[in-house]
C-alpha cells in the first residue's frame, strides 16, 4: 500500500507565508530495471505554496519516494523559472537532482542543467482560462510545454499548466520518458500525471 501522503500540518495558519493545497492526482512512474517497479501516486495528495522575496516556492511530495520543487517569478515577460528539483526513488536509490535555470528563462522557454544533464522546455502560453475549484470560479493563465533531455539522461516530456496568479497550479498534466545508462544498460523511466486542485482553502479538501 502506498504511504499517506505528506502531513504539512498548519502552514497556512503560522504566518510565515506558506499554504498547503489539496489535490487529486490520477499517475504513476515506473522504471524497467531489474524486472520494473511501479509507484502508483495517491488519489490525493498535497501541494505546498511557499511564498519567498523573489516569487514562489513550490513542492509536491506524493510518496517518500517521490518528489518535484519547481522556483518561480513573476515577471512582465511572464513566469520566470530559477530552479526545479527532482527525486526518485528505485530498489533503495535515491536519484535527487538540483537543475538551476539561465538566466531569463521562462517556464515555456527554459534551459536548466543539473550534473551533466540539461533540460530544454519550449512552449506557448494558450492563454487565460476560467476553471472551476469547488465552487469557485478561478482565473488561470494555460501553457502548454514540450521538454528535452540531454546528457548523461536522455527523453522528451509534456507539460500542460493551468496556473492561477500567484503561481499555483490549478490543473497539471504531465508526461516524461527517458533513458539513464548504468551498470546493467540503460535504464527507461515513464511517468504520467493529472493533478488537479480540490479546494482553494488551505489543508480543505
Amino acid at each position: 500500500m502506498a504511504p499517506a501522503p505528506p502531513r504539512y500540518g498548519d502552514a497556512d495558519r503560522a504566518g510565515d507565508g506558506r499554504s498547503c493545497l489539496r489535490v487529486q492526482d490520477a499517475g504513476f512512474e515506473e522504471v524497467d530495471a531489474f524486472g520494473g517497479a511501479r509507484h502508483d501516486y495517491p488519489e490525493r495528495t498535497a501541494i505546498l505554496l511557499r511564498r519567498t522575496d523573489f516569487g514562489v516556492v513550490l513542492t509536491w511530495r506524493p510518496l517518500e519516494e517521490r518528489m518535484t520543487s519547481w522556483e518561480l517569478c513573476r515577471s512582465k515577460r511572464g513566469w520566470l523559472l530559477r530552479g526545479f528539483s527532482e527525486l526518485h526513488t528505485f530498489f533503495g536509490r535515491r536519484d535527487q537532482r538540483t537543475y538551476r535555470c539561465r538566466s531569463g528563462s521562462l517556464l515555456v522557454d527554459a534551459t536548466c542543467s543539473a550534473g551533466d544533464t540539461t533540460e530544454t522546455a519550449e512552449g506557448t502560453t494558450v492563454g487565460t482560462e476560467t476553471l472551476t475549484v469547488g465552487e469557485r470560479q478561478v482565473e488561470t493563465l494555460h501553457l502548454d510545454v514540450r521538454t528535452r533531455l540531454d546528457g548523461e539522461t536522455r527523453g522528451t516530456g509534456t507539460r500542460e499548466l493551468w496556473l492561477r496568479s500567484d503561481g499555483l497550479p490549478v490543473r497539471w498534466i504531465l508526461t516524461n520518458e527517458s533513458a539513464t545508462p548504468s551498470v546493467v544498460g540503460d535504464v527507461h523511466y515513464r511517468e504520467r500525471l493529472e493533478l488537479t486542485l480540490l479546494s482553494l482553502a488551505p489543508g480543505a479538501g
